[in-house]
């Protein structure tokens, strides 16, 4: 494997760093923020489909 992270995944060398960029990658209040997010969209999906 070649060193350098992205190195061997063209595209991924040039998206990830700016995802990353965009989304907050290491910043644990953007992650936090980011995974509660996804945990209330999937407790309000579990209760939509136990009410039908």
């Amino acid at each position: 494997m070649m060193s350098g992270g992205y190195a061997a995944y063209l595209v991924s060398s040039r998206v990830g760093p700016v995802a990353g960029a965009e989304y907050g990658v290491g910043d644990p209040h953007c992650t936090f923020k980011f995974a509660l997010e996804r945990f209330l969209d999937g407790v309000e999906l579990m209760l939509e489909r136990k009410t039908r």
